[in-house]
């Protein structure tokens, strides 16, 4: 069974998908405006961290059936403080 803070984490875990979505949607309409080469490898990368992103929902998954609330708590603050970071870079993106 998952716990509270688990739950809250894979949550949060999918938020960072839906805003590495987000960017890389920016990204490909500044892409298709612009035509600029640098855009791909920022394309390329905002790909490769919403694989990234669905992997460590399916690790925090994982961790929730074997290890207890400490751990949990943990990961819960590190996620708070990257999906701040996130918004604060989809809102530049979007400027």
């Amino acid at each position: 069974m998952i716990g509270a803070p688990w739950l809250v984490n894979i949550l949060l875990e999918g938020a960072e998908v839906a805003i590495f979505f987000a960017i890389l949607l920016s990204f490909i309409g500044t892409y298709k405006r612009t035509r600029q080469g640098i855009m791909m490898n920022l394309i390329s990368f905002s790909a490769f961290m919403i694989v990234f992103e669905a992997l460590l929902i399916y690790l925090t998954y994982f961790l929730s059936t074997r290890f207890g609330i400490s751990l949990a708590s943990m990961v819960l603050l590190l996620n708070l403080f990257l999906v701040a970071a996130l918004y604060m870079m989809l809102r530049v993106v979007n400027s």
